[in-house]
């Protein structure tokens, strides 16, 4: 009777091995499909599911006899339990970047019980392989896996460190010990599962580790890619890596489709060629193993350099002298604090009178109007005048909107560079603005290549006790090496929008407001002063958009503050001013230091310096009690009043007179002419509302969808539009232009 049940059960099962297939050919469509078919790829992904659950049920049964049962059945309790952990908090409101690493954890788990199918169909075949090749196999199997394990934990992250000694926070001795330990741990790991008993797959997983490892060797050494330089943990060109959220165009979908094939193909080649000439392919991964090890010591032996330790400072990006540099011939610099609502400026001098004083010389505009209630929408205008306003661009159609973002980045860098300033962008936002760098001739960085230095120094910022240890830093250059070890397809998976595998360590929720904090922080304790070329510096700064972690004793805190609550007043769900308020004065703070810091060093009066912001928050503006709401026609909510309420403030050169207030109408888009016009060109200067008195103006803003994609491709998609003439504050200036 068992002979007769073990013999049934040796009999391949073909719905088995169909339901392995379409899982895998399942999986490539919900990785490569854009957010846009977010509900599509949720489908797919439950549906990978249901066939994984289908495969676990089916492998378990089968399982018994074989005795694998418990160490099937741990793997499967394990990965199951990771995928409710990852979908089921968030079913009713998964983001893509949550559904996306769900599905790469759906990944390994297929994977395996698609080996499991396939030896099932051919394990006799298999099994007889094995047997007259045990011992050639399994070092066969070895070799792979230190080629693969040593490129990922080793090799690749001992050569990066040696290519930069600079950046370099900790012992060399101590990062390769912990470097040693992760590639021991993880080989130990994957081959005491080879040794289970797993007979006849072994004769699958010995070439399929030797085809693993020739690949990593491929990618790191011949197919690497161009990301710029990596800077401290940072790539300067991220591209496409900026997050596989992204929409891409045919081209890139046509190139992720043809390396997944390529892959494909190329991989049976090899796994082909590894099982016809086994004893050839050892002594290739040997030979492998001995040059990138040879090469790696090579490396770190003749650098003597590398055994010093340069402590805090290794976490400086190599441009941090010229992001932080002032001349002291001219300054420009525009801060855009991005959902900074203007009315707020009132209520926090008079609770903190000391900041008045730090912002002597400055002219506060409270009536200014923001061209929309989203960065997409007003950022351009910001950058290059009204002409970049959404409604202007609508009326000049067929210019595609990544062409015009970078038209309204050029405005600035092209008048200061050939004005002879050194010309700094930081944050730029929507437009690769890196890749062009060199071009435009500018220096362009985010606030993220600094934050490790602040974590790492500044005393507040250690209370958080986020900063890097030794170890956490030797396992973020593990993953940098898993990023470079695997294929382009997979890469924005690794690194997305400057996080490693988007490793959490306790400030994922409050990484906005880390990130901009630590910029303005270190802006006095950075900054140097020289007799170079005047500087120009824009600088996109999110402290004071959400989310907020900002708590009432301006100190950052490990939870998020704010949210939407119902206004009975208003009878509308708006947004709690205390989070971005208690933002905003803590960005105020931090800019009054620095404003106290050149008057110290002299430089105050040789800078020209502007604060505005693109929108408010989705609020209430404090300045604006009869508006709280922008009302449609329908009678419907638009959004909250100080969502339309900018802050707008201008320092020129050498102001010398206590902070004044100026209440003509405004619009962010005057902001271009008002840092333009101190170039002295005329045609500027006679746009900047700031040379002239006074005068009557109507004013234009617009409501637009937030994320840009939901977007037209050469102009915005407007919901709402306003005209705005006299004060601002009352609702009979305010005229609806449609729908």
């Amino acid at each position: 009777m068992t002979t007769t049940s073990r013999k049934s059960i040796a009999i391949p099962n073909r719905l088995e091995v169909l339901a392995a297939i379409i899982g895998l050919l399942i999986l490539i469509p919900a990785i490569i499909l854009d957010k846009h078919l977010l509900v599509f790829k949720v489908s797919l992904s439950i549906t990978l599911e249901l066939l994984i659950i289908y495969l676990a049920f089916t492998q378990f049964r089968q399982r018994i006899i074989d005795r694998r049962r418990v160490l099937l059945a741990l793997i499967i309790v394990v990965s199951l339990f990771m995928h409710g952990f990852l979908l089921l908090p968030n079913i009713s409101s998964i983001s893509y970047t949550e559904l996306m690493y769900f599905i790469l954890s759906q990944i390994p788990v297929l994977l395996l019980l698609t080996l499991y199918a396939v030896t099932d169909a051919f394990s006799k075949s298999l099994n007889q392989f094995y047997r007259h090749g045990r011992k050639h196999l399994d070092s066969l199997f070895i070799c792979g896996m230190l080629l693969c394990c040593g490129l990922i934990f080793f090799y690749s992250p001992l050569t990066i460190h040696s290519s930069d000694f600079e950046s370099l926070p900790f012992p060399l001795v101590q990062l390769i010990l912990w470097h040693l330990l992760y590639c021991m741990a993880f080989v130990v790991l994957t081959y005491l599962f080879y040794r289970t008993r797993l007979m006849e797959m072994r004769g699958l997983i010995a070439p399929l580790a030797a085809v693993i490892g020739l690949s990593a060797w491929l990618y790191t050494y011949i197919l690497p890619g161009d990301y710029g330089h990596l800077d401290v943990i940072l790539f300067s060109n991220p591209g496409s890596l900026l997050g596989f959220d992204r929409l891409y165009g045919i081209r890139e979908k046509l190139l992720q489709i043809a390396e997944i094939v390529l892959i494909l193909i190329t991989g049976c080649g090899l796994y082909y060629l590894v099982r016809k000439f086994s004893h050839v392919a050892l002594w290739v991964l040997i030979a492998l193993n001995f040059m990138v090890l040879g090469q790696t010591a090579m490396n770190v032996f003749v650098s003597p350099e590398l055994w010093r330790v340069n402590g805090k400072s290794a976490y400086l990006p190599e441009n941090a002298r010229t992001v932080f540099r002032l001349s002291r011939d001219k300054n420009v610099l525009l801060f855009m604090m991005d959902m900074f609502t203007g009315g707020f400026i009132p209520e926090i001098f008079e609770s903190y009178p000391r900041l008045r004083a730090s912002f002597e010389g400055f002219v506060w505009y409270p009536n200014t109007i923001s061209l929309g209630t989203a960065t997409f929408a007003g950022l351009p205008g910001i950058l290059g005048g009204d002409e970049f306003a959404p409604h202007n661009v609508n009326n000049n159609p067929g210019i595609p909107m990544k062409k015009r973002l970078s038209e309204a980045y050029g405005v600035y860098s092209e008048a200061f560079n050939a004005s002879g300033y050194e010309t700094v962008y930081v944050n730029p936002v929507y437009f690769n603005l890196e890749k062009e760098s060199d071009k435009r001739d500018i220096t362009v960085v985010h606030p993220e290549s600094f934050v490790e230095y602040w974590l790492s120094s500044d005393e507040e910022a250690l209370e958080l006790n986020l900063h890097y240890s030794s170890g956490q830093y030797a396992l973020i250059f593990s993953v940098i090496g898993l990023f470079k070890a695997c294929p382009f397809v997979l890469r924005p998976f690794i690194y997305t929008q400057g996080r490693w595998l988007n490793i959490n360590r306790g400030e994922l929720n409050i990484r906005n407001t880390v990130n901009h904090l630590a910029y303005l922080s270190l802006l006095r304790k950075l900054t140097t002063v020289d007799m170079g070329k005047p500087a120009f510096k824009f600088i996109n700064n999110e402290l004071t958009h959400s989310p907020w972690a900002i708590d009432k004793e301006l100190k950052i805190t490990t939870e998020t503050t704010g949210g939407r609550r119902y206004f009975s007043e208003y009878d509308f769900m708006l947004v709690d001013r205390d989070g971005p308020y208690y933002a905003s004065i803590r960005a105020l703070i931090e800019l009054a230091n620095f404003f106290d810091w050149m008057r110290e060093n002299e430089v105050f009066n040789e800078s020209k310096i502007v604060i505005v912001s693109d929108h408010g928050h989705y609020g209430p503006s404090p300045l604006w009690p009869r508006l709280p709401v922008i009302r449609a026609r329908n009678g419907e909510g638009v959004e909250g009043s100080a969502a339309y309420h900018s802050l707008l403030m201008v320092k020129n050169f050498n102001s010398e007179f206590k902070f004044k207030q100026d209440n003509r109408l405004m619009s962010t888009a005057d902001t271009a002419a008002i840092i333009l016009s101190a170039l002295g060109d005329t045609k500027w200067i006679e746009k900047d509302p700031t040379r002239r008195p006074a005068q009557p103006r109507e004013v234009v803003t617009t409501l637009t969808p937030v994320p840009p994609e939901k977007n037209e491709k050469d102009s915005y998609k407007i919901e709402y539009q306003f005209s705005i003439s006299g004060d601002p504050s009352q609702p009979e200036n305010w005229h609806q232009d449609f729908p």
